[in-house]
Order: structure tokens, then C-alpha cells, then sequence
């Protein structure tokens, strides 16, 4: 697998070429940004704020960017949303999105070159954005606080409850993942802290 950094490096230098003056900004949530990264399980989570919405164009090359990197990069890949500036500062839910890649989308844009997943609603953007918030990395353009809106407790309650609503049927196939994910809920639940799946764990067992 290629060096974090490297992969890091090259979404940075590339978003910047293909949004120019409309890219705000890059910001690193998820495992990342909370120190326990395992590149074999783990994915490489990141929001894309821009002023206005991208051509087609566009957002199939910041797709294949992604597609490109994915080939030597960690073991669940990449995961992005591109959001609006006005969106992120005036937060609603389910929050929309201008485009989104995954590696549950990566078959789909690989065969399907005119495919984009744009213009939709995410009910787990409301988790991504108060974990970003809270723990998040700025690596290239505005800061965390200048631009994301804090988003409402109960919206928060929600994304994470939608996050775990199939955790009867997920912990048959994934059953380390829905474990640290359920202990991470209810950690916050109970103590208000925002905090890594791991860390959730540790707490629980206390």
C-alpha cells in the first residue's frame, strides 16, 4: 500500500488543479483522523467542500482520481463527499451532496463511465460532519471551524442511529465492526463523548 501521505498528497494537488478558485477545502474524518487507522480495515474518509456545483466533468475526474488511488490504497479503500459551502454552514437533515464515491460505488463507476452518485441526500453526513467537528484534519484550504455549522444533538442521534439499524443482520457478517460500532453509540450516549470505535470499546469494558 502506498504512504498515507503520498495518497493524501495527490487528492490535494489534483482537487486543487480540477476546482481551481471553487475549492474551499479538504477534510479528513473517520478512523484517520481519530489515530487508529489499520490500513488492512480501515478506509481513508474525507469531505470536499466547494463553492458551487462541479460539471459532470469535473466530477468524474475527481471520481477517477480516487479510482486511481484506490489500486494501492488501503484495505476498504476511499471514501468522499463533495458538499456546497452553503450547505455545510447551514446545516439540514438528511444533508445533500453534489457527489459521492465509496467502495460500495467502485464496480459501478469502473464499468459504468458516464456514472456519477450526485445530487443526492445522506442521512450519515450529519455523524461525518460533527465527527469532523470534533476530531476532524484540515489538509488543504479553510478551517474546520470556519466553515462547518455545529449540527443539532438530535440530528447526530439520528445519523448514528441510521448508521446502526441493521446491526442484527450486519454482526452475523461483520462482527468486530458492529461491535466497536455499537460501543461508540452507546459511549456517547451515555457520557456525550464523541469518540473512535475503538475507544468506544475501551470505555465499554470499564
Amino acid at each position: 500500500m502506498q504512504n498515507i501521505k503520498i495518497i493524501l498528497d495527490s487528492i490535494v494537488e489534483n482537487y486543487k488543479t480540477i476546482l481551481k478558485d471553487n475549492l474551499i477545502g479538504i477534510y479528513i474524518h473517520g478512523s484517520l483522523a481519530m489515530d487508529c487507522f489499520n490500513p488492512d480495515i480501515s478506509d481513508i474518509d474525507f469531505l470536499v467542500v466547494v463553492k458551487e456545483n462541479i460539471n459532470a466533468n469535473d466530477k468524474r475526474k475527481l471520481v477517477d482520481i480516487l479510482l486511481e488511488l484506490s489500486k494501492d490504497g488501503p484495505g476498504k479503500g476511499l471514501e468522499m463527499s463533495v458538499l456546497l459551502e452553503k450547505v455545510v454552514k447551514n446545516f439540514k437533515h438528511p444533508t445533500p451532496y453534489i457527489l459521492h464515491y465509496s467502495n460500495a460505488y467502485k464496480a459501478t463507476y469502473e464499468a459504468n463511465h458516464s456514472y456519477l452518485c450526485e445530487d443526492g441526500e445522506d442521512p450519515d453526513l450529519a455523524a461525518h460532519i460533527t465527527i469532523t467537528r470534533a476530531r476532524g484534519i484540515c489538509i488543504y484550504g479553510s478551517s474546520i471551524e470556519d466553515i462547518f455549522s455545529p449540527v443539532p444533538r438530535k440530528d447526530y442521534l439520528k445519523s448514528i442511529y441510521f448508521d446502526i439499524a441493521n446491526s442484527r443482520e450486519e454482526i452475523i457478517k461483520l462482527p468486530m465492526y458492529t461491535i466497536l460500532n455499537l460501543s461508540r453509540v452507546l459511549y456517547y450516549l451515555k457520557e456525550d463523548v464523541i469518540c473512535s470505535k475503538k475507544r468506544g470499546w475501551t470505555m465499554g469494558m470499564l
